[in-house]
């Protein structure tokens, strides 16, 4: 009987630690709820003041049908395999 007295309250203490852990879990999880709401409370002031459209790229695009040297050298390439491909397939 004394036996299974200390069981039961082992078995107690660890019960009532269990439920220390949830507590503890939603004490922390309060905090970071907090911390979060103090981080973040002026971001929606700062997003209502940013631009809207993105301002314009100043990067200059090659002009349509202007192929570069490394694209020419892609074309080449591909087509001396299409050879070698055609010319395993024979």
């Amino acid at each position: 009987m004394t036996k299974a007295g200390v069981i039961e309250e082992m078995m107690e203490d660890t019960m009532e630690m269990m439920d220390d852990d949830e507590e503890l879990e939603d004490d922390v999880q309060a905090e970071v709820d907090k911390v979060l709401a103090e981080l973040t409370k002026d971001v929606g002031k700062k997003l209502a003041a940013a631009p809207s459209t993105a301002p314009e790229a100043s990067i200059q695009l090659p002009e349509a049908g202007v192929a570069e040297p490394e694209e020419e050298e892609t074309q080449e390439e591909l087509e001396e395999m299409q050879e070698r491909l055609q010319a395993l397939k024979s």
